[in-house]
């Protein structure tokens, strides 16, 4: 597919910006293709850009935005409004993707918790 012009969410992308790193099998039997460039603080900000005020007050609606800015799904560009309507399973699916497996992991480390400490025990 050539890069000529691309719009995602609306807003033109550079051309040859788009380069296919990965295919990943949609738990749907859709399939998604990542973008090989990692996503930047650059993309997040596009990303949210392209985002209402009303959308803007949603927490994860800049994370959607950008799933739409960096994935194509059956070869086709995506939005935030598809992005938003997907199946749970498909979303997280490319959520994982494109941020990797600790995508829905605590922020504690294991030294930053400690039962011992938290029971008020601790000598």
């Amino acid at each position: 597919m050539a890069d000529e012009k691309i719009l995602v969410n609306g807003v033109a992308v550079a051309p040859g910006a788009w380069e296919t790193g990965r295919e990943v099998a949609l738990p749907s039997g859709r399939t998604a293709q990542i973008r090989a460039k990692k996503p930047t603080g650059e993309d997040f900000l596009r990303a949210r850009r392209s985002l209402d005020a009303a959308a803007l007050r949603d927490p994860l609606a800049g994370m959607y935005a950008l799933l739409a800015q960096v994935a194509r799904v059956d070869g086709k560009p995506t939005t935030y409004e598809e992005v938003v309507r997907m199946d749970l399973e498909d979303l997280t699916a490319l959520m994982v993707a494109v941020q990797g497996d600790d995508f829905f992991s605590s922020s504690r480390t294991p030294s930053s918790f400690s039962p011992s400490t938290a029971s008020g025990s601790g000598s």
